[in-house]
């Protein structure tokens, strides 16, 4: 696994080594484009997903702590979080 900075000062272990049945492809998208600051992630669809986890979206390894809607809350992104364009997939992880 490999180490990275929260921007708040903790660490999240990424999962490199994680065999592919891990993940789950979500069959949603995101709703709008988000910025590399934004805590908040709104999907276009919301199926069962649990109200705690962890996602990704595209290569960036995303932590969430509340879902309102079809809005994934408190969201800890790593240091280096890139801006994610309208229709990017989403994949929670297992």
């Amino acid at each position: 696994s490999t180490r990275i900075n929260s921007r708040k000062g903790s660490y999240l272990d990424l999962p490199l080594d994680l065999p592919p049945d891990s993940y789950l492809t979500f069959g949603s998208t995101l709703a709008s484009g988000i910025t590399a600051s934004q805590t908040s992630i709104t999907l276009s669809t919301l199926g069962n997903i649990p109200n705690y986890g962890n996602i990704f979206i595209g290569n960036e390894f995303v932590t969430y702590s509340g879902v309102t809607g079809k809005t994934l809350n408190n969201c800890i992104r790593p240091v280096n979080a890139s801006i994610h364009l309208a229709g990017e997939y989403v994949r929670l992880i297992r």
